[in-house]
């Protein structure tokens, strides 16, 4: 299978995308003055099937092709790879002028997630070529928003992952000997009771005017 001979030197619109096999068509402009408009975005992963027979049997062949390569007056190849829908190809002095596409890209969309330790990826696609832009997305980082804490100190857990901080002793506080000392940084009760300590009031003898009092023992907490 060859691919055919086409002079243009008047407008050809083709339907939808403008094909060659891999060695390149003649698409020429003899007079100088051809004109093509495409209005099908060239797709690079289509084939064609050649038929083969041989006696009574028939095979097909896949043949492969691309977005057509228009030959210039000088032998060398404008690519329509690049062409979008609606685009006009036209052959001034002694070449075809391909004019540049200009991507016009959608919203990125997560292909990888990243997590708190891994990148990810998203990608965003052109509306009217259907190309493919990448990126990655950086890892997320831990949060330490979760606030954990056991009798012996306090520590935060990230929201998305089983990652921690190092665990810090609780601290603060006063303790009574009837209290706990609450934590300043967690607000936890944490630790013992303080000690009672003993004082005791020393006996008054009364007078004509003062009351007396007795000895005693009483039990108080201490506060340092």
């Amino acid at each position: 299978m060859t691919d055919a001979r086409l002079d243009v030197n008047g407008t050809v619109t083709v339907a939808g995308g403008l094909y060659t096999s891999a060695g390149s068509a003649d698409i020429i402009s003899s007079q100088g003055s051809g004109t093509i408009v495409i209005q099908k975005t060239p797709d690079t992963t289509k084939a064609l099937y050649e038929a083969l027979q041989s006696n009574t049997t028939i095979t097909y062949q896949a043949i492969s092709i691309m977005p057509a390569a228009l030959k210039n007056g000088d032998g060398t190849y404008a690519t329509t790879a690049g062409a979008a829908e609606g685009t006009t190809i036209t052959y001034e002095g002694g070449k075809w002028i391909v004019p540049e596409h200009i991507h016009s890209w959608g919203e990125w969309e997560v292909v990888t997630s990243a997590t708190c330790t891994e990148q990810g990826g998203e990608k965003r696609v052109c509306s009217v070529c259907k190309a493919e832009e990448t990126r990655t997305a950086e890892a997320l980082g831990h949060d330490y928003s979760v606030y954990q804490h056991d009798e012996a100190g306090h520590w935060s857990k990230c929201s998305r992952c089983d990652a921690t901080t190092e665990k810090v002793a609780h601290s603060g506080g006063t303790a009574t000997c009837t209290t706990r000392a609450t934590c300043t940084v967690c607000g936890v009760e944490y630790g013992e009771l303080a000690a009672h300590t003993v004082v005791t009031d020393v006996a008054v003898v009364p007078t004509c005017t003062t009351e007396g009092k007795q000895r005693a023992a009483n039990a108080r907490s201490v506060v340092p």
